[in-house]
Formats: C-alpha cells, sequence, structure tokens
C-alpha cells in the first residue's frame, strides 16, 4: 500500500483542482466583491454588508460571516464587481467578463493550495485533515 498520497498535476496556475476525483467536489456560481484581487483556492465567506456577495474571509469575523466556500479560480473584479478570470499580471485563459464565478462548497483539497486556510477556517467549513496538518497536508470539507 502506498505510503503518500496521490498527487493531480495543476495544470492550469490560475485554477484549484480537488486533490483526487473530481466527480466528488460540488462548485456554486458566486458573486465576488468589487476591487479586489482573489488567489485561485481563497477562502471565502459571505458579506455582512452585502448578502450574496463573497469576499475574502475575514479571521476577525467583522466584515463576513464564517467561511464557506473555496474559490476555483484565480481572479480580478472591477469596481462594479465584474470579474476578470487570472490574477493580477497573468495571461487570461477567458477573455470574457463575467458577474459570477465557482466556488467549490465541498471536495477533497490540498491545504497548501488554499489560501486562508487556518484551523478556525477548516473548523467554520466544517472540514476535517484527512491527511498530514494544514502546512502540508490533505483536507475535506
Amino acid at each position: 500500500m502506498p505510503t503518500t498520497y496521490w498527487q493531480r498535476t495543476n495544470l492550469d496556475a490560475n485554477r484549484l483542482d480537488p486533490a483526487f476525483d473530481e466527480g466528488e467536489a460540488n462548485e456554486l456560481p458566486v458573486n465576488l466583491g468589487p476591487s479586489e484581487t482573489y488567489a485561485r483556492g481563497e477562502v471565502l465567506a459571505e458579506s455582512v454588508d452585502t448578502p450574496g456577495t463573497f469576499l475574502k474571509r475575514d479571521p476577525a469575523a467583522t466584515l463576513t460571516g464564517p467561511a464557506t466556500h473555496i474559490l476555483r479560480y484565480a481572479c480580478v473584479t472591477d469596481a462594479d464587481g465584474n470579474i476578470t478570470y487570472g490574477g493580477a499580471g497573468s495571461v487570461n485563459e477567458f477573455p470574457d467578463t463575467r458577474l459570477d464565478t465557482n466556488a467549490y462548497i465541498s471536495g477533497i483539497f490540498k491545504c497548501e493550495d488554499v489560501s486562508g486556510l487556518d484551523a478556525d477556517a477548516l473548523t467554520e467549513l466544517g472540514g476535517r485533515i484527512l491527511y498530514g496538518d494544514l502546512t502540508a497536508g490533505i483536507f475535506r470539507f
């Protein structure tokens, strides 16, 4: 029996893929807050001021509620909340601008691929570590 987990190769540096079977991960469309740069795998939480809009999780919980989603694609939003895929200064795989993007609501992921994941965020997501730890492990939520 192998002693290490199977690793997927991330073919697109701007996209977060599950650690194992993509069929076990579920996504929903989300609206993102304006004028922000989001990393792939960013932990998201719903805005307290604008329900239905998701922001980077605020650990102090003053701007957002508890963590609920993990962002699939790196993207940038303009002042109106329009979303352009790709991080700042990256090559844009999708040249269009959108009003929503996909975020995971469940799945199995590598901890190091998720931005803003700490013990509190893991608890808020209802997740647990399957292998390793928060620095270099696998978790399910």
